[in-house]
């Protein structure tokens, strides 16, 4: 519930409410706020829409899920302690068997699910005994064609680090910056983080025979000979 004084700060110009709730009006001040964003999604886009929504959360509480038909965006209110928070599931190959929280009811997505699909669920709190993460509370996370396209400034998490390291290390050739992206399901826009951490505590570096920027898609990393050894006591 948003406090009143949010109407007169919240404008929305030709977005006009049809009811009364403060729902339509946050959606409302949404579409102004992306009807002025020109071409295509960008991280400058994502930033300004996610301090749209931190906007709205500051006149009251507020969790939102917001799509174009390609993005998913979602936003987690800025209390830990409200009580329906926002969380979400990978679900890639190879697939487990799920079992559902609250009813005696397993699934087993290896006999659902094709190899090659792969994609996110979101939900107010964990419907299965997968691991579930909580979307960060005051921020905004993206998601697009399976992938994680944007999450503020926490993107790049250890687990993420630490995943993409073991990818590296137990690949047995170099490996694409494309390929790093694919693996931890982050968008080529958002790799560059993770990549100067890797490079940054002296555990991968780039081939010397690749042309390209150290963030192209092409360009192919492997892990550095001495800390081998310091890497694989870390990714067991």
């Amino acid at each position: 519930m948003l406090l009143m004084s949010y109407r007169s700060e919240l404008t929305t110009e030709r977005w006009t409410p049809v009811g009364t709730t403060d729902s339509e009006h946050a959606f409302c001040y949404l579409m102004h706020k992306i009807e002025n964003l020109s071409g295509d999604w960008n991280i400058e886009y994502f930033n300004i829409l996610q301090d749209a929504m931190i906007k709205v959360n500051n006149y009251g509480s507020f969790n939102c899920l917001l799509s174009d038909g390609e993005y998913l965006f979602c936003y987690r209110n800025k209390d830990v302690n409200y009580d329906k928070g926002l969380c979400y599931t990978h679900r890639k190959a190879p697939f487990s068997t799920a079992k559902l929280v609250d009813e005696d009811m397993e699934i087993n997505l290896g006999s659902e699910k094709d190899a090659s699909e792969n994609g996110y669920i979101i939900a107010t709190k964990p419907l299965t005994h997968e691991e579930w993460i909580d979307l960060q509370p005051g921020k905004m996370t993206v998601f697009r064609k399976g992938a994680i396209a944007f999450c503020g400034t926490q993107c790049v998490t250890e687990e993420k680090i630490l995943q993409a390291l073991r990818f590296i290390r137990t690949s047995p050739r170099r490996v694409s910056v494309s390929l790093i992206a694919t693996e931890v399901s982050i968008e080529l826009g958002e790799i560059d983080v993770l990549i100067e951490k890797l490079v940054s505590r002296g555990y991968i570096m780039k081939d010397s025979r690749d042309a390209g920027e150290p963030f192209d898609g092409g360009s192919t990393y492997y892990t550095v000979l001495d800390k081998r050894v310091e890497i694989d006591s870390l990714i067991i």
